[in-house]
């Protein structure tokens, strides 16, 4: 049970620090597109 626990927290900080990746890059695109 505690492995399984471990398991879909691992999965879910992933998933959650992917979406932030995501999003910083895209604000990180639009933001050089502006500036140009």
């Amino acid at each position: 049970m505690l492995l399984y626990n471990s398991q879909l927290t691992d999965e879910f900080v992933g998933r959650k620090t992917g979406m932030a990746a995501v999003l910083k890059s895209l604000m990180f695109l639009v933001t050089m597109r502006i500036g140009t």
